[in-house]
């Protein structure tokens, strides 16, 4: 939970992965990085392969793999992977969720340099991504930006009414909008909080 506890489990498992578990926090590593090979690849592709190779893995164990993210620092890769499960997510499972994958990552030479990588709760303001994320949070506030312009604007907020086909219906200052899903380029929900 944002501003609550920081957890943080820092440990070499492999000669290349630097493993970090950590709620959703803003996280920064200072520390040397000798030797790295640094690789010029598309991140977004990588996104997806790393998603697609640890999915199966992690949903066996009972998890529900929401995202999986790639940032190219100037040290190293940062891989971030967000799981969820009924009874929450607790630091244990995110260290057994570590376990799992990081020798998946390291086998198969996907990851051909050193990175760091977080798994993590999807935290209070988690994105929406599949059709079911939208089914399970109908009546809670969301906040939408699009891919491109809809009544001159990009960014949405209100409450969740509805999720049919391919589009959502959404409250905002007591109107309806609804908008295709494929129009929306991220959707997180809003805290209570704010």
């Amino acid at each position: 939970m944002r501003g609550g506890a920081v957890w943080q489990l820092v440990g070499l498992i492999t000669r290349r992965s630097q493993v970090q578990i950590l709620p959703p926090l803003p996280f920064f590593w200072f520390g040397p990085v000798s030797g790295a090979l640094f690789l010029v690849f598309n991140v977004s592709d990588l996104r997806v392969t790393i998603h697609n190779m640890i999915q199966s893995s992690v949903e066996i164990m009972g998890y529900e793999l929401i995202d999986t993210e790639c940032h190219q620092g100037k040290k190293s890769l940062k891989i971030v992977v967000y799981i969820d499960h009924i009874k929450g997510i607790k630091i244990d499972d995110c260290v057994k969720i570590t376990n799992a994958i990081s020798p998946i990552l390291d086998d198969d030479n996907v990851v051909n340099e050193y990175y760091n990588l977080e798994v993590s709760s999807p935290g209070l303001n988690r994105k929406l991504i599949l059709k079911e994320h939208y089914d399970k949070f109908i009546g809670k506030v969301i906040k939408i930006k699009l891919k491109i312009k809809i009544d001159n604007r990009k960014i949405y907020k209100g409450t969740l009414l509805e999720r049919i086909d391919d589009s959502i219906s959404i409250v905002e200052n007591n109107q309806k909008i609804n908008i295709q899903m494929d129009a929306i380029e991220i959707c997180r929900l809003v805290p209570a909080f704010e």
